[in-house]
């Protein structure tokens, strides 16, 4: 079609599922009379990736490898960001492992990119305690006797009741006794 040709587009599009988009363009012009033309398939779904549980580890301990699942319908990229430097991503294997270097935590991305540009970004916590030391061994003194209390007993009082403050008079004068 030359420059100067005009062409109108009666574009319908459809949705073939798993977010697959299907256009059939129905020129007119220059090119009516010609058969609809379908244009290529469009992912528009973003790849599907698992979450991703918490890292826990200690240091200069490796950590239990994590493993990510990833799929899409087209060929996609894996990259990360703030992921400490001890981290490793094994992309053959789709796992997290490594062994951590420092105390700290972080909270590294996982974003995942198809080839038209869907994109789906994972979060997680990564936490490197310190290693556990040794537990110290003390030998426990033995404990000196007490000297017990030796009470004497004591008789019990009788209860005295508190002098009222009644005013018997004053009630005696209205009532009449």
């Amino acid at each position: 079609m030359k420059a100067s040709q005009t062409l109108t587009r009666n574009t319908r599009a459809r949705k073939l599922g798993m977010g697959i988009l299907a256009a059939t363009i129905m020129a007119t012009g220059a090119l009516a009379g010609t058969a609809p033309q379908a244009a290529a398939a469009v992912d528009t779904t973003a790849p599907y990736v698992s979450y991703v549980v918490d890292v826990p580890g200690k240091v200069g301990e490796p950590i239990k490898p994590q493993y990510l699942t990833i799929s899409d319908q087209s060929a996609y990229t894996v990259t990360f960001k703030y992921m400490p430097s001890w981290l490793k991503y094994d992309a053959n294997k789709k796992m997290l492992y490594g062994t951590p270097t420092e105390v700290d935590v972080w909270t590294p991305e996982v974003h995942v990119v198809d080839a038209y540009g869907n994109k789906t970004v994972r979060y997680f916590t990564v936490v490197a305690v310190p290693a556990s030391t040794a537990p110290t061994t003390t030998t426990p003194s033995t404990p000196k006797p007490s000297t017990p209390q030796v009470t004497t007993p004591t008789t019990p009082k009788s209860p005295t009741l508190p002098k009222s403050t009644f005013d018997w008079t004053l009630w005696g004068s209205i009532f009449g006794f």
